[in-house]
C-alpha cells in the first residue's frame, strides 16, 4: 500500500477531480470552455482547504483518543443550550440546522469533538493559567481595563428635516420622547424598541453625532442631526455614566479564561503540526 505525506493526497485528489467528464459548458469566441475547468476553479478554492480542515480534526481527534481525554455530556448539552439560547426556541434552531443540512446529532457531535479536541490540548501541553498569572497580566496591561464614558440614549429617526423639527419642537412642548419614538420614527427597530439604544461608549458614533451626544447632561436632546443615509435624528441621553477603571476583582475570571483561550490557539497550532509532521495517509 503506497504511503502519502498530507500535501501529496491533497495533490491526488486534485487531480481525481480533473478527470471529470469533458463537458462543455460555454463557447468563447469559438473555443470550448469545459466542465473541468469549472471544477478546477471550484476545487482550488474550497476543495482543498475542507480535505485540510477535515484532516486537521481527524489528526487532533486521534490524539485526544490516545490522550484519553472525554468529553462531558454535560457540557455539550450546556454549550448547546446557550447557541439555541441565541434563537426564537428550539424548533427555530432545528430549522437553521436543517438549512445547512445537519441534524442535531450531527451538531452535538460537532460540539463533542470541539471539547476533545480542547481537553487533548489542554492535558498534552499542560496549560493552565492562574489567578496570579491573570494578575500578572493585569498589571502589566491596565490601560486595556478602562471603562469609557458611555451613555444611555434613546433616538427618533425621521427621513425628513421637517418631520425632524416637528418632533423637536413637540418634545420642547412637553411630548413623550418615548412615545415619538415609538410613533413617529421611520425605522422599524427604533419604533419596536422606543427609541431605546443602550448604552453607548463614547468613541462608537461619529465624531459630529458623539460631540453632540457627550455634550448633553442627563434628560436633554440634541437638535436635530442630519444622518449619513439622508435622515435625521434627535438623541436623547437618558442617564451618563463617567469613565472607570475596572478592578481586578471585576475582570480575573473573564482575563484568566481569555488567557487560556488564547494559549489554547497558539498551542493547537502547535501540536497540528506536530502530528502532521509524522502522519501519512494511505490511498486505498
Amino acid at each position: 500500500m503506497k504511503k502519502l505525506t498530507i500535501h501529496a493526497f491533497c495533490l491526488l485528489a486534485f487531480s481525481g477531480l480533473l478527470s471529470a467528464q469533458e463537458r462543455t459548458v460555454a463557447v468563447l469566441n469559438g473555443e470550448n470552455i469545459k466542465k473541468s475547468e469549472i471544477d478546477r476553479k471550484l476545487w482550488l478554492n474550497y476543495s482543498n482547504r475542507a480535505i485540510q480542515e477535515v484532516v486537521d480534526e481527524k489528526l487532533l481527534l486521534q490524539e485526544a483518543a490516545r490522550a484519553g481525554v472525554k468529553a462531558e455530556k454535560k457540557e455539550v448539552d450546556e454549550r448547546i443550550a446557550a447557541v439555541v439560547s441565541n434563537f426564537k426556541d428550539k424548533a427555530d434552531f432545528l430549522k437553521a440546522l436543517k438549512a445547512v443540512g445537519l441534524t442535531e446529532k450531527d451538531y452535538a457531535r460537532t460540539i463533542e469533538n470541539q471539547i476533545l479536541i480542547n481537553n487533548a490540548v489542554l492535558r498534552i501541553k499542560k496549560l493552565a493559567v492562574t489567578e496570579a498569572d491573570a494578575k500578572a497580566f493585569y498589571e502589566n496591561n491596565k490601560a486595556q481595563f478602562k471603562m469609557p464614558e458611555s451613555a444611555r440614549l434613546r433616538q427618533i429617526f425621521v427621513k425628513s428635516r421637517q418631520e425632524a423639527d416637528d418632533a423637536y419642537l413637540a418634545i420642547q412642548a412637553g411630548a413623550s420622547f418615548e412615545k415619538l419614538a415609538e410613533l413617529k420614527s421611520g425605522d422599524e427597530n427604533v419604533r419596536r424598541n422606543k427609541g431605546d439604544l443602550g448604552y453607548i461608549s463614547r468613541g462608537m458614533l461619529l465624531p459630529e453625532i458623539e460631540k453632540a451626544v457627550f455634550s448633553l447632561k442627563a434628560g436633554e436632546i440634541t437638535a436635530p442631526i442630519q444622518t449619513g443615509n439622508g435622515g435625521f435624528t434627535i438623541i436623547k441621553a437618558e442617564e451618563l455614566k463617567p469613565a472607570q477603571d475596572l478592578g481586578f476583582e471585576a475582570v480575573k475570571e473573564n482575563l484568566r479564561l481569555n488567557i487560556l483561550n488564547q494559549l489554547l490557539t497558539e498551542k493547537k497550532t502547535e501540536l497540528l503540526n506536530e502530528l502532521k509532521a509524522k502522519a501519512r495517509l494511505e490511498m486505498k
